[in-house]
């Protein structure tokens, strides 16, 4: 399949030659092109539009490039956007990088090196697209489990199971995930998640609840390609507690019971 056929592309030039030259070029690679002569009309076609990504001109009358991909960032913060111009301008250049873009195109334009630079935004959106369902499939994973779970990437809290969140006594995930940035109620718990991921074994955790204590044992599963962790906080039970001091027990009584702890075990 051909990454560029379904792509809707808004491009906003001021330069009628260079706009139609382009414009036919890119009619023949993508599935569809929007066509712009500044950056206010560029602003209302994206708004109307379904656009997956944008190439602008820096200088047009009316409004620049650069505050219509501003604009543009702050409806669409994922849409690429690729700004061309005749100059290399290194103030354009930190102003376009603060904006949040980072693909850029010199006049007059080199038709094969604009093409490279739709490819990497088209792949870059394929990708985003992926960690989105990723991430909404291990969602509903861990939602429809009864264990107690939570979900981190790159070290940050990004997501507890339904289960966790009633027992915690929080009624969403927008509540808890506020509640975690504002207080230290949750300290054991990152206390035991931080030890887990240095020492790379499941560790026991009490927590203290309404009054009420409840133990668990935390394992975890670590997804490095995802950069993503995986804590399961199951409940341990009077027959765990007892298996866990029969175990101690057996570390330190003579060798003639071990076997007979052993079975019990």
């Amino acid at each position: 399949m051909n990454i560029l056929e379904n792509l809707k592309i808004l491009y906003v030039e001021d330069d009628e030659f260079t706009r139609e030259e382009v414009t036919e070029f890119l009619e023949f690679e993508v599935k569809d092109v929007i066509v712009a002569e500044n950056g206010k009309d560029g602003i209302e076609k994206f708004k109307e539009n379904d656009i997956d990504i944008v190439i602008t001109d820096i200088n047009m009358p009316i409004m620049n490039g650069l505050d219509m991909a501003r604009e543009i960032k702050k409806l669409s913060s994922n849409t690429p956007i690729i700004i061309t111009s005749a100059y290399s301008d290194s103030d354009f250049i930190i102003k376009a990088i603060e904006i949040g873009i980072s693909r850029y195109v010199l006049k007059p334009i080199d038709v094969d090196e604009l093409l490279t630079m739709i490819m990497k935004s088209a792949k870059e959106l394929v990708f985003d697209e992926t960690l989105k369902i990723q991430n909404e499939y291990i969602k509903f994973l861990i939602d429809s489990n009864p264990a107690f779970m939570l979900v981190l990437t790159n070290k940050d809290m990004e997501h507890i199971n339904t289960k966790f969140l009633e027992f915690l006594g929080y009624e969403n995930e927008e509540e808890f995930l506020k509640a975690h940035k504002e207080s230290d109620e949750f300290e054991p718990i990152v206390e035991v998640i931080e030890e887990i991921m240095k020492d790379k074994v499941g560790k026991y955790l009490t927590i203290n609840k309404n009054g009420i204590k409840e133990q668990f044992l935390v394992q975890y599963r670590e997804f490095n390609k995802m950069d993503k962790n995986i804590f399961i906080f199951s409940k341990i039970t009077k027959e765990d507690k007892l298996k866990m001091l029969l175990q101690k027990i057996k570390n330190y009584c003579p060798e003639e019971f071990k076997k007979e702890i052993e079975e019990l075990l």
